[in-house]
């Protein structure tokens, strides 16, 4: 409650109530805000009169009545509005006999959270006292009935407001998901079109920045522009024709395509194409994702390149041998004409990678991929199967060209390479089989021509050779004889036989030299000529060798022990053991020391020699 201004000495109640979250209707910026408060002003003293009036309440004489209320800054309440004035009650007899003594009541109750309180005094007859007592209380339902109307107001102003602020934050939050969305889209690395599906052509309505990187184009260039027209500076491909088809039955599709750049150049993307319905369920706009692929399919490329050529020469490895010798094969079954295999294999290629080192035999590899390749003719396929293995394949040849043409690429490897200054001369071994003679498919002319590449070394190197049925016989003694000779050295099969050296001034037992031989458990006593060349070049020479070594020298050992005096021992060493860096080392280790000191395994004593 507060002091009105007019009229003066009276007092008002201020009901005031903030409404916020309204939206202009002629603002034009979206978001605006207007803040606007509902206020009721009531003048408690003339609405009270009013009332009064109505019920016919100040028709009464000998009535007082008050109302009094709590005044915004004071404790204590103050008077609002005072009606009709009581005199002093009447002390003669006569007025107590009627009962007209004082008659005073007061009633407190609460208006919108506030105290009041009403006071009335009268003079009344006993027979007036339930008539005034019933208008007061009638005045009394009457104030409450206008709080109550007051305060249903109040609240019905709230439930608008809360309503409108409920609404404004919806439409905030849906704002906020929608610049959301926007920000998204207009981050994503890929590139997305939003076109018009209603309208012939399929106007391009936006584009995002992906979209301008991709493309080399400005948003600008191609909003407006028609999806077909777009569509159309493409390469023809068939993934086109299938988003053609998603578009006109409004459905989803995909696709890889080839597409340009504003430049001209070329990119690889996997397109994805949606249709955007509306709430009836038709579609208003088609939603196309590009994404770029043109690194991956690059990526993808090299592997498939990597699979399927030698990463050192660049040429054809072994996979896609076999798939060249297929093709060829069938092309030579067709024409009714031969088709042939050839093995290349480099000789002692292993010292030249001991003495120059792996960098310079790698490239040294590459210089003989090249002198082949160009030796080879235009159609013939030369490919690296492995270390310095080579096999070319040669197409509309006879028997006697294609030896030429093999020849040709010998006689191209035996000229000297230069490697950091250095001239290094490289012989080379060929073994040759024919389609369809020595084999039907790519695996058994591969293994065929190997077969025959290692006859032309045993046969002293840098020639060729022919495959010849009984090849294989040979190959598979050999192969056997290698394994065997893995087991000889374990089972203890090798022995030592000592060649006496004798002093001719003096007749007498110098020294002896040391000479293996192998007791084969079905072959018997075996020269050394027929296996020391395989164990040369399987590296098996190395173990044997030490075995060798150490036995030898316990053998010395031993006879000294038995008074034999001094005696000189020989021992041959392979060359792989010269090139072994820790030869010279090898002497001080306390195993040789202790083998030294040990009386000798299969072993000959020089006795009668």
């Amino acid at each position: 409650m507060i002091p009105l201004i007019e009229p003066r000495q009276r007092h008002g109640v201020a009901i005031a109530l903030p409404v916020r979250g309204l939206r202009a209707a002629t603002s034009t910026w979206p978001g605006s805000d207007v803040t606007g408060v509902t206020e009721v002003v009531i003048d408690v003293a003339e609405l009270i009169e009013l009332n009064l009036r109505r019920s016919n309440f100040l028709n009464f004489s000998g009535i007082e009545l008050a109302i009094f209320g709590p005044l915004e800054g004071r404790q204590a309440m103050v008077a609002v509005a005072r009606f009709g004035s009581v005199q002093a009650p009447d002390a003669s007899w006569w007025g107590s006999l009627t009962g007209g003594g004082p008659l005073e009541s007061r009633k407190r109750f609460a208006i919108g959270g506030r105290d009041w309180e009403l006071t009335a005094r009268a003079l009344e007859p006993a027979l007036t006292h339930q008539g005034s007592f019933l208008i007061l209380l009638a005045s009394l339902a009457l104030s409450l009935a206008v709080a109550a109307y007051v305060h249903a107001a109040v609240n019905r102003n709230r439930d608008i407001a809360r309503q409108v602020g409920e609404r404004t934050a919806d439409l905030k939050r849906a704002t906020e998901s929608m610049r959301l969305y926007f920000r998204a889209i207009e981050s994503s690395a890929n590139a997305v079109l939003l076109v018009d599906a209603t309208r012939p052509g399929y106007p391009i309505e936006y584009v995002n920045p992906a979209f301008e990187r991709m493309r080399g184009v400005r948003a600008r260039e191609i909003v407006g522009q028609l999806l077909d027209d777009l569509i159309a500076q493409a390469p023809e491909q068939a993934s086109i024709v299938e988003l053609q088809a998603a578009m006109r039955a409004c459905r989803p599709g995909q696709g890889s395509m080839r597409l340009l750049r504003k430049d001209g150049s070329e990119f690889f993307c996997d397109v994805y194409l949606a249709p955007v319905h509306d709430a009836a369920g038709n579609t208003e706009h088609f939603v196309i994702n590009e994404y770029d692929v043109t690194e991956a399919r690059t990526y993808q490329a090299q592997l498939e390149h990597l699979a399927r050529y030698d990463t050192l020469t660049g040429l054809p490895n072994r996979m896609l041998l076999g798939d060249r010798i297929e093709r060829a094969a069938a092309a030579a079954a067709r024409e009714d004409r031969p088709l042939w295999v050839v093995a290349l294999d480099l000789d002692h290629f292993k010292h030249v990678n001991d003495s120059v080192g792996h960098p310079a035999g790698d490239r040294l590899l590459r210089q003989v991929a090249a002198r082949i390749s160009a030796a080879a003719g235009p159609g013939d396929t030369v490919a690296r199967t492995g270390g310095d293995e080579f096999v070319l394949v040669l197409a509309e040849r006879d028997e006697g060209q294609a030896a030429a043409s093999v020849d040709a690429v010998l006689r191209a490897l035996a000229e000297p390479f230069e490697e950091e200054g250095q001239r290094i001369h490289l012989g080379c071994s060929a073994g040759i089989a024919g389609y369809p003679a020595d084999g039907a498919d790519a695996a058994a002319l591969v293994k065929h021509a190997e077969v025959a590449m290692y006859r032309a070394k045993e046969d002293g190197r840098a020639t060729l050779r022919f495959y010849r049925a009984g090849m294989n016989e040979r190959a598979a003694e050999r192969f056997a004889l290698i394994d065997a000779m893995r087991h000889a050295l374990a089972a203890g099969e090798f022995e030592l036989h000592y060649q006496p050296q004798i002093a001719l001034e003096t007749g007498r037992l110098i020294g002896v030299e040391a000479l293996i031989r192998w007791r084969h458990p079905q072959r018997g006593m075996m020269r050394p000529d027929i296996f020391i060349a395989l164990a040369e070049e399987t590296g098996l020479i190395v173990p044997i060798g030490a075995w060798v070594l150490r036995t030898a020298c316990a053998q010395g050992a031993a006879w000294r022990r038995a008074g034999y005096g001094p005696l000189r021992m020989a021992v041959n060493l392979s060359p792989r053991q010269f090139g072994d860096a820790g030869l010279a080392a090898w002497w001080p280790t306390s195993s040789l020391r202790q083998a030294c000191r040990q009386p000798a395994w299969n072993s000959k004593s020089p006795k009668g020699s």
